[in-house]
């Protein structure tokens, strides 16, 4: 069995008689590797054995990247071993599904965990009650799309259009709390002084003291959505995930008599 690494445009030669495609999605205890900052690393097994795993995805701003479920649900335990029905299904005739196709074009996408910014900046004071600006860098689409990005494959007979956008991010706070927000957020800027975020925000109620380094570790968690295109029509994927995080110290102000 010989595997090979798939993150860019390549296909690396595996275009005949490929037979399954593994794809790993980053888990929470994820380390920086070769994948980097990748939301999926797709590992390309050719004919002579079954695959045993992917790679994992690289940490984010300030820390890991949170774990993604398998975006063919279809397909078994971590992996791609063709769908069930129509042009999906493994013939065993040496060439491709369309799923499997679908998963080189997914991982050809490049989808990257967030750029992730906040009121206060990262490891600054803030202030309990204070309002909280949170947002994500928009410049990159293959960080943040709710318009969508796409990619067209074709191996051998087997064309795919893989579509994938930006749903919502989540914001895990570190003091118990998380929120939803279904954009990007708003750039803060120093003329907005003490206003709240008219995009997405929050207030701490209690400050961070007793965390490590006395600090809250917070982390936007932007979630994606995804589907595919064949000769038969349209196929929905499973939700995937890419987290980054950073830290606020929140203190409180003491007023003196």
């Amino acid at each position: 069995m010989k595997t090979s690494r798939l993150t860019t445009g390549a296909i690396l030669g595996c275009s005949v008689g490929l037979t399954t495609a593994l794809v790993s999605l980053p888990s929470a205890s994820a380390g920086v590797n070769e994948c980097e900052d990748l939301i999926i690393c797709i590992d390309i097994t050719t004919p002579g054995g079954s695959g045993t795993g992917g790679g994992s995805g690289g940490g984010g701003n300030t820390g890991g990247g949170s774990g993604s479920t398998n975006p063919f649900p279809d397909s078994g335990a971590g992996g791609i071993a063709g769908a069930t029905t129509g042009n999906n299904t493994t013939g065993g005739g040496g060439g491709p599904t369309a799923a499997q196709v679908a998963a080189q074009a997914l991982a050809q996408l490049e989808l990257r965990k967030p750029k992730v910014f906040m009121t206060p900046s990262d490891g600054n004071l803030g202030l309990v009650g204070l309002p909280v600006w949170l947002w994500i860098d928009t410049t990159d689409p293959h960080r943040w799309s709710p318009d969508g990005i796409d990619k067209t494959l074709k191996v051998g007979n087997v064309e795919v259009t893989v579509t994938a956008y930006s749903h919502s991010v989540t914001w895990d706070m570190g003091d118990g709390h998380s929120q939803t927000c279904f954009n990007p957020g708003v750039a803060y800027q120093s003329s907005d002084g003490n206003k709240n975020s008219p995009a997405c925000g929050y207030k701490y109620t209690k400050t961070s003291a007793g965390k490590d380094g006395s600090k809250y570790t917070v982390s936007a968690t932007v979630n994606w959505k995804a589907y595919y295109r064949d000769a038969e029509g349209r196929h929905e994927l499973s939700d995937m995930t890419g987290a980054s995080s950073t830290t606020a110290r929140v203190g409180e102000l003491q007023i003196m008599n």
